[in-house]
């Protein structure tokens, strides 16, 4: 008895890898959607922008601290 030659299991394996280009191309255009619902459709990429009239004057007249506290004048240290 003889096994398969090289050669011959080259050949299966080229004509086997040809099949499945063919069989997964075929799937691709036959599994691809139409796309008439995206042609049909208005799309809006944009941001919606509502324009509107700045306040003329600020909403805060003066920044106040949350809290007070001692304030020690200036180049005095203290050290406990």
């Amino acid at each position: 008895m003889t096994i398969g030659k090289p050669h011959n299991v080259k050949f299966v394996a080229a004509i086997a890898g040809g099949a499945a280009v063919v069989a997964l191309g075929a799937l691709g255009l036959f599994s691809h959607e139409q796309p008439s619902a995206v042609a049909t459709s208005t799309m809006n990429l944009g941001a919606t922008v509502t324009e509107t009239t700045p306040p003329t004057a600020p909403a805060t007249s003066m920044a106040v601290p949350g809290i007070k506290g001692y304030n020690p004048p200036a180049g005095f240290a203290t050290t406990h």
